[in-house]
């Protein structure tokens, strides 16, 4: 599906009768089962905002909800025919348009310009908004695997120390440990820093001594 292949009206009109109240990765799991295709998340969004066909929910998700795929294998967005190479298109794109720009991906969420990029996307579609000061990184290190386990929120000086120390592997777990590595790295260095300026105000402290 997608690309070079044909969508028919029977594709059309079945996504029309299965989107109303259901999220799209619903969507998504019911199509491909329906069809035994396996479209990725990026050509669902696209089709969907072709055609004008909405679910009829809001997109966000309270934290913690559980991903109808949990432990399967996640969207991958590196096929070819699932979009077209190209630069971010104007403000007159369409809410929920996928482009491709210096190799990233990013989607529109809003008007008349506003894009992020999409594994922030697909990252808050699953476990609500990213928090101030983080960003979402590819747990594998492949930065065209879009399944929500892969992706991992850090904040900007956990990914600092993730890569001075090198704990960005290519298993999504083993990133998830390194998240934690850098943490505790994090506040053993601060406690040293806390220790060492409480040292140094006790040598600059004077000494009373009697005459």
């Amino acid at each position: 599906m997608g690309g070079k292949r044909k969508w028919t009206t029977a594709h059309i009109n079945y996504l029309r009768k299965i989107a109303h109240g259901k999220p799209r990765a619903d969507i998504l799991r019911l199509f491909n089962a329906q069809y035994k295709t396996d479209i990725s998340m990026v050509c669902l969004y696209r089709i969907m905002n072709k055609n004008g066909i909405h679910c009829g929910i809001k997109t966000t998700f309270k934290k913690g909800l559980v991903p109808h795929n949990k432990g399967q294998k996640g969207y991958c967005a590196g096929k070819r025919t699932w979009f077209k190479a190209g630069n971010v298109p104007p403000a007159t794109a369409p809410i929920g348009t996928v482009s491709k720009e210096d190799g990233i991906l990013k989607i529109k969420v809003k008007e008349p310009n506003g894009w992020v990029f999409f594994n922030r996307a697909i990252y808050e579609y699953f476990n609500g908004a990213v928090p101030e000061g983080h960003v979402v990184i590819f747990g594998d290190g492949n930065k065209m695997n879009y399944s929500p386990e892969n992706l991992i929120a850090v904040s900007r000086a956990q990914l600092i120390v993730m890569n001075q120390n090198h704990l960005i592997y290519n298993n999504a777990d083993l990133t998830k440990v390194g998240a934690l590595v850098a943490s505790v790295k994090m506040t053993v260095n601060k406690c040293k820093q806390k220790h060492k300026r409480k040292g140094q105000d006790v040598k600059a402290k004077p000494t009373s001594g009697k005459q």
